[in-house]
């Protein structure tokens, strides 16, 4: 036996394992007020972004609305109102259909293993897909008719600003009489 190799001692055999050393709690944070950290994080963070959407609401109505008086001053025809998108009807139900049909096959398949689950959990987004793409191509003779109409109202309220002799880019305000 070589003496570089030294007898193996049978204490060694039995470690016990070592506790980790106990966190320290932040100096400005109490132990439990870390527990708060991430609900207030959250209100916050949501509560922001509905000011900023609001904001963002409020701003754009403003606009159209002084561009409506700038025409009105001017005399010359009223701008079309944007179009509001109501959203396609089909959407949410094709979808809530599709997630079901995914969840049902989730419990069809699921008998414990992990890969089974995950094709269950994958079949809800692809079904859902489906129902979201069926969505969208049932919904696209309407979304044209939609668009054909804002370009016509487009093209009327032109000519109209042309009849008015105005150019549609920077109108001048007529000669008061």
């Amino acid at each position: 036996m070589p003496d570089s190799i030294a007898p193996v001692d049978s204490s060694l055999t039995a470690l016990q394992p070592v506790p980790a050393p106990e966190a320290a709690p932040s100096e400005f944070i109490g132990p439990h007020a870390a527990d708060l950290l991430v609900p207030i994080s959250f209100f916050a963070f949501t509560f922001c972004v509905s000011v900023l959407f609001m904001y963002f609401r409020f701003r754009t109505r403003r606009l159209i609305q002084e561009e409506r008086m700038r025409a009105m001053e001017l005399r010359i025809p009223v701008p079309p109102e944007p179009q509001r998108d109501r959203g396609n009807p089909f959407v949410m139900p094709l979808l809530l259909i599709g997630s079901g049909l995914g969840l049902f096959l989730l419990y069809l398949v699921a008998d414990g293993d992990d890969r089974i689950v995950a094709l269950g959990f994958a079949a809800i987004t692809f079904f859902g897909g489906l129902g979201w793409l069926t969505a969208i191509l049932l919904n696209k003779p309407a979304r044209e008719r939609r668009d054909r109409l804002a370009e016509l109202e487009t093209q009327a309220y032109v000519a109209a600003q042309e009849r008015a002799g105005l150019s549609p880019g920077a109108p001048e305000p007529p000669a008061a009489g």
